[in-house]
């Protein structure tokens, strides 16, 4: 990462997926993949994805109750998330978790996963965010309260 005068230049690394899926756009749009990828980079991705988290983070709030979140943390220890797994990944974690996660933390079973198909996909988002958001800070040697990861 090399800093510069109001920017900041960084390498980034792409799936091969979401390559495929931006080599069309940059098709789509007459140009070159290098060209649509730093117009994207520079002035619209990290501005769009601040934009729609922001929204995420405020709609989902309150949805969920100590105990789902402090489940879905527990569960979710380690997942390595990508654009792909994030839509639904909670969600399939929470299907196939064994049931004495869900005694543990005595949260029921049907109304969690109902209300995680209920989510919008930046709802979704914005929980992987709390959810790394967490763990992160577990790992720099801090200790949150799972149940307070969206507040």
């Amino acid at each position: 990462m090399t800093k510069g005068e109001n920017t900041t230049r960084i390498g980034v690394r792409i799936q091969d997926a979401a390559l495929d899926r931006l080599s069309a756009l940059a098709k789509a749009n007459e140009t070159t993949i290098g060209s649509y990828l730093r117009v994207m980079l520079e002035r619209d991705a990290p501005a769009r994805y601040a934009y729609l988290l922001a929204d995420g983070q405020r709609t989902v709030k309150g949805k969920f109750s100590a105990g789902e979140l402090s489940l879905m943390v527990d569960i979710c220890n380690g997942t390595m998330w990508t654009a792909d797994t994030i839509p639904y990944g909670v969600l399939a974690n929470c299907e196939d978790c064994e049931p004495s996660y869900y005694e543990r933390w005595k949260v029921d079973r049907s109304t969690l996963i109902s209300k995680l198909n209920k989510l919008s996909v930046t709802e979704h988002f914005a929980l992987v965010a709390a959810l790394e958001t967490f763990w992160r800070a577990v790992s720099n040697g801090q200790q949150p309260e799972p149940g307070k990861i969206l507040d």
